[in-house]
């Protein structure tokens, strides 16, 4: 069995054990949900912020986030970050890989050597 496939399988029985558990103790499917999609894409692309202001946006949002939440006392929006979290660590150390950026000139410059050389 492929080990993307078992991460899969883990990460769905803990996504299911953590939903299932959050329904039974009455906790707020909408601020879990909230959570969730407000964190899902910035822990995609965690290990891509190179720049200072995307961490500085990110940070200050999550701040922010934290502040109100705490203020309003909307505690379960936490369950949601930790499975935006966990799935995008997830997703981003399987799935996205490093890539080239293609050059036109580098392309034509290996093409060249390459007829050059038959």
């Amino acid at each position: 069995m492929k080990p993307k496939a078992i991460v899969g399988g883990v990460l769905a029985i803990i996504f299911a054990g953590v939903l299932i558990y959050s329904w039974e103790t009455e906790k707020s499917l909408v601020q879990i949900a909230a959570g969730f999609v407000f964190f899902i894409l910035p822990s995609i692309f965690f290990g891509s912020f190179t720049s200072g202001r995307m961490m500085f946006i990110f940070i200050f949002t999550t701040a922010i986030l934290a502040y109100i939440s705490y203020k309003m006392e909307f505690n379960d929006v936490w369950i949601g970050i930790a499975m935006a979290s966990l799935l995008g660590i997830v997703i981003n150390r399987i799935t996205i890989k490093p890539y080239q950026v293609f050059d036109a000139e580098q392309y034509k410059l290996k093409n060249r050597q390459k007829r050059q050389s038959e």
